[in-house]
């Protein structure tokens, strides 16, 4: 049953106001925000209860789910430490609408606490990328209605969205394949309940005869990477059999670990054998768990190579983000620019002077068709090797000189909001953590504006 905002306060929360003061950065955050808009977006992730006299159970109040939501983003804590920081920390407690006498009303009925952590990942998750964006969304809109955002100038770059996955290799991925067949043929539902069985035993050894080796030679990958796709090929075959005889909820998890092993795993299989036969393999997946996630290139000495998606980050000449996206695989950047172009071109209309990226996004053809089409001057550089100022006049290269900003505000996404990797699962998840990224920066933007520091 949806709850809706927290409508009644407690003494101890107007004792709450006289300590925090109303300069405070969440303070000001808080009343920037439309809460009432925010409780409807939040509302459309519950179902409308089909008997009324038996609605179910209560949702936890707007104020508390969505705010921590959003402050695990801005402030880059964890779930966990999240949760115990709305019990300790009152600037948190006043922008949750949360007051001391909440928890201590909610300690005396026998609870732990106002909120447990898994719970926040199962509203996170109910929420998802449609109706986070919507909360993302409006808040821009706010910000474009007090005159903040300057469209006059689009600066535009990528960066890679890490997932957390182990180093990818085929063994590692054959043995998971092998690991979840097993768990169908054994009919366990737990990884941690699962029998060492003959076949895991002998994929075990053939992994540790790999990653004991002094040299890892291309030879010797492709014979275990042989004898291991013929364990996997045994066991799925006798998973299959062995698929839908448990009863239950029971059977439905064990067909859900079945089918992703027969899909994902299947896909792996094929690749590993065209691999071992000679052949090219386009688009590899590299994560059994993260079947979205590719290899993306870097080109760095420290980190030649990165594990997840690409996301694209558009910013104004002020520090705004304007525009994200998020794309599969590793699609060459100038065929991404276009579309961002074109949307901040119907954000900003006539407003819309600027353009400005790195050399990946050099097509001195598309460059020109749209400068013409938008009526916008493009510093876009030649690609390295050429002079990164070859081919442009001095118009152009004032506007390139701007382009350095959005490192920084990357950089500030990574280090400071959660950008650096996604903690969330799937593909979906990592939309939640570009959506949640993007809301904190400009959250933290708006906070510096409104709540300038201190002086002495």
């Amino acid at each position: 049953m949806f709850t809706g905002l927290k409508t009644q306060n407690d003494f101890s929360s107007c004792f709450l106001e006289g300590i925090i003061t109303e300069t405070h950065e969440l303070v000001k955050l808080k009343e920037f925000l439309d809460w009432k808009k925010i409780n409807w977006i939040y509302r459309d992730s519950f179902p409308k209860a089909k008997n009324k006299s038996r609605p179910g159970a209560s949702s936890k109040h707007t104020d508390l789910a969505v705010g921590l939501i959003l402050l695990k983003q801005i402030y880059k804590m964890s779930d966990r430490a999240l949760i115990r920081a709305v019990h300790e920390n009152m600037a948190i407690m006043r922008f949750c609408s949360v007051s001391p006498m909440d928890i201590q009303r909610n300690r005396a009925e026998g609870k732990r606490g106002l909120m447990n952590h898994t719970t926040l990942v199962a509203i996170r998750k109910r929420m998802g990328k449609k109706n986070l964006k919507k909360i993302e969304r409006e808040f821009f809109q706010q910000i474009r209605k007090k005159g903040l955002v300057k469209g006059k100038t689009l600066i535009v770059d990528t960066t890679s969205l890490e997932k957390k996955i182990l180093y990818p290799t085929e063994v590692n991925l054959l043995k998971r394949i092998i690991e979840h067949a097993e768990m169908v043929v054994q009919g366990v539902i737990r990884k941690k309940d699962l029998v060492k069985s003959a076949v895991i035993k002998a994929a075990n050894k053939l992994a540790k005869v790999y990653y004991s080796a002094k040299h890892k030679t291309t030879e010797l990958l492709n014979a275990i990477s042989g004898k291991m796709v013929v364990l996997a090929r045994q066991t799925m075959a006798k998973a299959g059999k062995a698929a839908g005889k448990a009863s239950g909820l029971k059977r439905v998890i064990l067909e859900k670990i079945h089918r992703k092993v027969r899909e994902i795993g299947g896909k792996i299989l094929e690749q590993i054998e065209s691999k071992l036969a000679g052949k090219k393999v386009s688009d590899k997946i590299v994560s059994y768990y993260e079947p979205h996630v590719r290899a993306l290139p870097k080109g760095k000495i420290h980190k030649p190579c990165e594990f997840g998606t690409k996301a694209t980050i558009a910013m104004s000449g002020n520090g705004f983000v304007t525009d994200y996206d998020l794309h599969t695989g590793n699609p060459n950047e100038k065929s991404l620019l276009p579309a961002i172009v074109k949307r901040h071109a119907r954000k900003f209309g006539e407003d819309f002077k600027q353009l400005t990226a790195d050399a990946e996004f050099a097509d001195s053809q598309q460059t020109k068709e749209m400068e013409d089409k938008y009526g916008i001057t493009a510093g876009i550089p030649e690609k390295k090797g050429k002079g990164v100022n070859r081919g442009m006049e001095r118009k152009q290269k004032r506007v390139y000189d701007k382009r350095s900003a959005i490192e920084a505000k990357i950089s500030e996404g990574k280090r400071v909001h959660g950008l650096d990797k996604s903690d969330y699962e799937g593909l979906e998840g990592d939309w939640i953590c570009l959506i949640l990224g993007a809301f904190a920066l400009n959250a933290k933007k708006i906070m510096r504006i409104l709540s300038p520091p201190l002086e002495a």
